[in-house]
C-alpha cells in the first residue's frame, strides 16, 4: 500500500489570521438588498451541513480603498450535538432555504452528493438560484486554489471564529493526488462551504467587471 504524501494546506497560521477581524465591526444593519453568496455542504449523519454566506465590501485604510468579501455567517449542524441519529434531507433544504432568504442570496453551490435530492427541494421554495455541481478532484482543488489566492491577499473578512479557523488550519494536502481533505478525525465541512462561498462570490464579480 502507497503512503499518502501529505501535507498542511496552509503553511503558515498568518494567512488565515491577516483576514480575521473583530466581529464586533461587522455591519448588521447593512442594506439586505446587497448580493450575496452562499456554499453549503451538506452531511446528514457522521458529517455536519455547514453553510458561509458572504458579500463584497469595501475596505478604507487610509485613504486606499480595496474590495474584500466580507463573511456574513459561517455555521455548521451535526446530528449528534443535537441528539439524533441523523437529519433528513428535507429540513436541511428548509434550513438552507431559510437562511438564503435571511440574506437575499444572488447565487449559491453544494456538491452533488446529497445536492441531487436537496437543491430541487429548493427550487420548489422558489431558491432557484442555489445549484449543485459536480465536484471532483479538479473542481475541488480549483475551488480551493481560489479560496487560497484569497487568503494569501488578505481579500476576506472573516469574523472571529474559532471552530472555522481551526478548521482551515487543519486541512492536509495530498500532493500525489492534489486533493485536499480534513486530517483523520477532523472535519471540513465548514472549509468547503467558505471555499464554495468564495469561489461563487468570485465568480460572480468577474462577470460583473466583464459587463
Amino acid at each position: 500500500m502507497v503512503q499518502a504524501t501529505l501535507s498542511k494546506w496552509i503553511e503558515s497560521p498568518e494567512i488565515v489570521n491577516q483576514n480575521i477581524i473583530a466581529s464586533s465591526v461587522i455591519d448588521r444593519d447593512r442594506d439586505k438588498s446587497t448580493p450575496h453568496f452562499m456554499g453549503v455542504d451538506i452531511g446528514l449523519k457522521s458529517d455536519g451541513t455547514a453553510i458561509t454566506v458572504g458579500h463584497w465590501v469595501t475596505e478604507l485604510v487610509g485613504s486606499n480603498a480595496s474590495r474584500k468579501l466580507e463573511i456574513d455567517l459561517a455555521t455548521v449542524r451535526y446530528p449528534r450535538n443535537e441528539n439524533r441519529a441523523f437529519f433528513e434531507i428535507d429540513e436541511v433544504a428548509e434550513w438552507v432555504c431559510t437562511i438564503a432568504k435571511r440574506y437575499g442570496i444572488q447565487a449559491g453551490l453544494t456538491d452533488q452528493y446529497y445536492g441531487l435530492t436537496a437543491v430541487p427541494i429548493m427550487h420548489r421554495k422558489g431558491f432557484k438560484n442555489i445549484e449543485w455541481e459536480h465536484f471532483n478532484r479538479v473542481l475541488n482543488l480549483r475551488v480551493y486554489t481560489v479560496l487560497y489566492g484569497y487568503l494569501t491577499n488578505g481579500m476576506l473578512r472573516i469574523p472571529e471564529f474559532k471552530v472555522l479557523t481551526d478548521e482551515l488550519l487543519s486541512l492536509e494536502m495530498d500532493f500525489e493526488d492534489q486533493n485536499i481533505m480534513a486530517p483523520v478525525g477532523g472535519h471540513d465541512d465548514l472549509s468547503d462551504s467558505l471555499a464554495r462561498m468564495v469561489y461563487v462570490a468570485h465568480n460572480s464579480r468577474s462577470v460583473i467587471k466583464k459587463g
